[in-house]
Formats: structure tokens, sequence, C-alpha cells
């Protein structure tokens, strides 16, 4: 049920060039929400569309993660936003959740889109999900790439595994050279397209093209999951 809600800014962290972590405590009220909704955040006169990041096992607080590279409206609000500031927002929406199926799941991400995958892949620690579960995640340089230590820690959990998927750039640990399309390729030498389902978060563009390629491959599209962000 979508509510407003009003938080304030407890914690704001530099994850790399142009990326803000944002953390809030919700105003005397819990959040409600699914792993890959978004909130409405008032700013000005109308309203921007941001990812939850965090797990929904947190309900009374939660994580924004901004790209300010645009450095459009919303951007420069929440670039501004000093500690204990209040923000106003409406949530939850959006129909990039997780659906209930025992197929293994890929999670496709560029820049910014890692948000909701890493509500999803939190929460299915957490839960202790028996699916398995690859993230493949589109950088231009191992620098660009964050939340390195979580990575990490999910990954000490049999059943995960992630591949930065750098277009320039060294290769390192969890580092292959190229596209997403190219660590997808290498995946499906050993298996079908046809067996996982798909979580993709990216431009839309990008997220087009991902989805051209999955039908290229046979994929269904009941098989494909994205949020149509207006």
């Amino acid at each position: 049920m979508l509510k407003h809600y009003t938080a304030t800014l407890t914690e704001k962290n530099v994850l790399a060039p142009n990326v803000l972590q944002l953390w809030f405590d919700l105003v005397d009220d819990t959040l409600e929400f699914k792993s890959g909704q978004y909130i409405l955040l008032e700013v000005g006169n109308g309203f921007r569309q941001y990812s939850i990041a965090s797990s929904p096992q947190f309900n009374k607080k939660f994580e924004l993660l901004i790209d300010t590279t645009p450095m459009g409206i919303g951007s420069q609000y929440l670039m501004n936003l000093a500690l204990g500031d209040h923000i106003h927002f409406r949530a939850p929406l959006g129909v990039f959740v997780l659906h209930e199926s025992n197929l293994p799941k890929l999670f496709l991400a560029t820049g910014s889109g890692i948000a909701p995958m890493k509500s999803m892949l939190e929460f299915m620690h957490e839960m202790r999900s028996p699916q398995k579960r690859i993230l493949l995640w589109g950088t231009r340089t191992f620098e660009q790439a964050y939340y390195t230590d979580i990575w990490k820690k999910l990954g000490r959990m049999k059943g995960f595994d992630y591949t930065f998927c750098l277009s320039k750039g060294d290769v390192r640990d969890h580092c292959s050279k190229g596209y997403i399309q190219d660590a997808l390729n290498d995946i499906f030498l050993h298996n079908s397209p046809q067996s996982f389902e798909y979580y993709v978060c990216a431009r839309p563009t990008i997220v087009e093209s991902l989805k051209q390629y999955l039908a290229q491959k046979s994929v269904p599209e009941s098989n494909i999951f994205h949020e149509k962000f207006t």
C-alpha cells in the first residue's frame, strides 16, 4: 500500500567517483516493501524514483544508492542533504521483485542499477534461499565497482557467485574483460539459457539490448524481469 513517509538522513558515504550511499531512519513509522521496489522522493514540486538498496529485513531504516553523474534536480538535492535533514517520499512502488520459483537466478546490472540487485541478493542470503544465483555487474573499470565486501560475504555461502564485467582496465579476481553478454556466453557454454530467471537493471537502452540478446537465446519473456521506470 502506497504511503507518505518522512525519514532522517543518518549516514552519507562516497562509494566510488560520483556514487553516494545514503542511509535514512524512518520517523515514527516502518517501511514494508519487497526487494527491488523503489520510492518516490519529493523534490521541489515533483518526484524522483530511487530503488531501495537495502534488504526488506530492515523496516525502520533504508539505503539509497545515488549516481550523481547526471547532476539532475534529484542528484543535486541529495548531494546537498546534511546529516539530520528530513526527506519526504511515497512508497513502496514497482513490480520488479523476486519471484518464487525453483529456477536459478541471473542478476544483470550496470552502474547504479546494482541497487535493487543488492536488496534482492541480501534478502535471499538472509532467507537462506536454496536457489543458485549469479550476479553479473557491468562497469568500465574495477575502481568503479563497490560493495566488494558485501559480495565477498555473500560469496561465502554456497549458491552465490559474482563477476564484474569490465569494459576497460585490468582484470582481477571475480572479473572478466568485456560486457555482460560476453560473461553470459561463458555461462551458456555449460548451462541452458532457458534454465534461468533473469533480473535486469540498467539504462533503458541496455535493458532492451539484453532482452534482445536473451530472446535470440530462446529465453521466454516470462523469465525476464525488469522495472519500467517512468
